[in-house]
């Protein structure tokens, strides 16, 4: 996976932007939507997309500050210094994923023990 403050400026080039997001940030975001069943949790670049049976977790992704993607059918967080940057243009998320890689982060439910 890419690090989050490397960009692709549009010549393909690569770069550093400053960012005020830490690990922490992303650790207590994804600690907290970890155990949700049935749900893929993705990090690309900067931004947190989770995609699958999603309904049900709408209000805990709402309190959290996620947003929902209508085209991509996907919630998604990212630091509120990315605001600016939302774009009204539909990106695929394939393109996102080539653009900043992609890791999806194991959230297989725990075993029950059996009684």
């Amino acid at each position: 996976m890419r690090l989050k403050d490397v960009h692709v400026n549009k010549d393909g080039e690569y770069y550093n932007k400053a960012t005020t997001d830490t690990a922490n940030t992303f650790k207590n975001i994804i600690n907290s939507i970890i155990h949700f069943v049935d749900v893929t949790i993705e990090v690309c670049g900067s931004w947190i997309w989770v995609s699958g049976n999603t309904r049900i977790y709408r209000d805990d992704f709402k309190k959290l500050g996620f947003y929902w993607s209508q085209n991509k059918a996907a919630w998604y967080w990212h630091s509120p210094e990315e605001i600016r940057k939302f774009r009204k243009t539909p990106v695929d998320m394939n393109v996102i994923r080539n653009m900043y890689g992609s890791e999806i982060v194991n959230n297989e439910p725990y075993q029950a023990i059996a009684q």
